[in-house]
């Protein structure tokens, strides 16, 4: 059996992110991605059964990176847990990277809605137990009334995904400022939190609207 290196196969990953976020998935080959890595043909189907695995592959180290940027500002943040709790779904607590956002957009494009999905399934179930500690800390504070820290996260992240029409955290899609209103006052309530403690988030929200 040929060894597995970690190393070639992060090689190969980058070099497939970069093609899909400068030229898209579905106008992207594998004999690209082989070319760009600098690698056998064999070698890529050593690591990946196909495009579409490659790809998977792609969504989850960004998800990853994602988690790793929250849980260092959380490590970080002097803050007390619901500021990071709005800053962190706010999408303001650290740089996006541009390789994310491309991967995003292209996500988005037809064709690609069952990884689209599985992304924002993804991205929801990571970023779960780090908002629902924050929450529960909130609660432990008393700055929230929030008894079940894990279901208002989760609740919270779909909403945030659905109503607002986002994915790992990016830019808010929806152009209908009553819905953006809207998540804010339903948020507030999932939660248990005063009313306004998301009034920050959606005005950056409107403002951000081209």
């Amino acid at each position: 059996m040929t060894p597995t290196n970690p190393n070639r196969r992060a090689e190969i990953i980058d070099a497939a992110e970069r093609r899909f976020a400068s030229q898209g998935y579905l106008q992207t080959s594998v004999s690209e991605i082989i070319g760009d890595a600098g690698i056998a043909k064999g070698t890529f189907y050593h690591y990946f059964q196909s495009k579409e695995s490659v790809m998977y592959a792609v969504i989850d180290k960004n998800i990853t990176l994602l988690k790793d940027q929250v849980e260092s500002y959380m490590a970080e943040s002097t803050q007390p847990p619901l500021a990071q709790f709005t800053m962190i779904l706010g999408g303001g607590f650290a740089p996006r990277r541009p390789e994310t956002a491309a991967i995003s957009t292209e996500l988005e494009q037809d064709g690609n809605e069952l990884m689209h999905m599985r992304a924002i399934d993804a991205t929801i179930n990571a970023l779960i137990p780090p908002l629902a500690d924050l929450l529960g800390r909130a609660t432990a504070n008393g700055d929230i009334d929030c008894p079940n820290p894990n279901i208002a996260a989760a609740a919270i992240l779909v909403l945030s995904a659905q109503l607002l029409d986002r994915d790992l955290l990016g830019w808010v899609k929806t152009r209908d400022i009553a819905t953006i209103r809207n998540f804010g006052s339903v948020a507030e309530r999932v939660i248990g939190a005063p009313t306004g403690t998301f009034a920050p988030i959606v005005d950056s929200f409107i403002a951000s609207m081209p």
